[in-house]
């Protein structure tokens, strides 16, 4: 299912472009689907984890864990699949992914 998200993240940045980056993304987008499974991967998720791997000097594993505490241990797993409802924009979906409210 994400297959068809990586090519679109970021598309102007070359390293999350690249191979390498591609390859990156993939394995933390797996990696957490796998993680959990109830929620596997929610569009937008790519945009997240591209984030993380650019901001955490490109560590896959680092931006996985970050990823699983940002949905999984705050308790944004119920709305994380919530996120392919239709009709939501694809800023919204994001922006339900990085913003905790209180």
């Amino acid at each position: 299912m994400y297959a068809q998200d990586l090519p679109r993240t970021f598309p102007a940045n070359a390293w999350v472009g690249s191979a390498e980056g591609q390859s990156a993304l993939r394995h933390v987008l797996l990696a957490f689907s796998v993680h959990k499974p109830d929620v596997g991967y929610c569009q937008s998720m790519n945009y997240v984890a591209a984030m993380l791997l650019l901001c955490l000097d490109l560590s896959e594993e680092r931006a996985f864990w970050v990823m699983v505490a940002l949905i999984d241990d705050n308790g944004l797993s119920c709305h994380a699949a919530q996120l392919s409802c239709p009709g939501t924009s694809p800023t919204a979906k994001t922006y339900s992914v990085i913003v905790i409210d209180p």
